[in-house]
């Protein structure tokens, strides 16, 4: 026959069990703080691209009227990396392109170019290197001629890990 055998808790069974328990909730507690920690940063390096290009739109005015916008999030790498927009402009109108840089931790090369970044005779026409100001975060281009023009985002290389930003872009024209 089968014998049931049933064995009460002694003390050191139950010293496992607080063991067990105190175990449960610092574990618990670390990984409640890492989660936390976590939100934390997201909120830390959300760009509010709504208030970037606010900004932007008062500049327009009263001359030019609201075209397009596009916020490029950047994300800094070990390695250098690029990023770009192409602009088609219509022949007849005047532009002005503005850039809000106040959503990045550090500093990248904005480079306007009358052609694609991979022709080899593409002419720069603007560069955020050549007019960068310290303490300043808008910058505008008017371009003389209005045709596709291509904007390239060169963000340089850091050590520093889960670095990122954005940068906002507005287009606007005049007839």
């Amino acid at each position: 026959m089968f014998k049931l055998e049933i064995k009460l808790f002694n003390n050191s069974n139950q010293n496992q069990i607080i063991e067990m328990k105190k175990a449960l909730i610092y574990s618990s507690f670390a990984l409640l703080l890492s989660v936390s920690s976590a939100f934390s940063y997201i909120e830390e390096v959300q760009c509010v691209a709504s208030e970037l290009k606010a900004e932007l739109k008062q500049l327009l005015k009263p001359e030019y009227k609201y075209d397009s916008s596009q916020i490029t999030r950047v994300s800094y790498k070990k390695e250098a990396s690029q990023s770009g927009i192409e602009v088609p402009l219509f022949m007849g109108e005047k532009y002005r392109f503005l850039f809000n840089i106040a959503g990045l931790p550090k500093d990248i090369d904005i480079t306007i170019y009358d052609r694609k970044p991979t022709s080899k005779n593409k002419i720069a026409l603007f560069s955020l290197k050549d007019v960068k100001e310290e303490g300043k975060h808008i910058y505008s281009f008017e371009p003389v001629k209005s045709k596709k023009m291509y904007i390239v985002y060169s963000i340089p290389a850091t050590e520093e890990q889960n670095l990122s930003g954005c940068v906002a872009f507005l287009l606007g024209y005049k007839l």
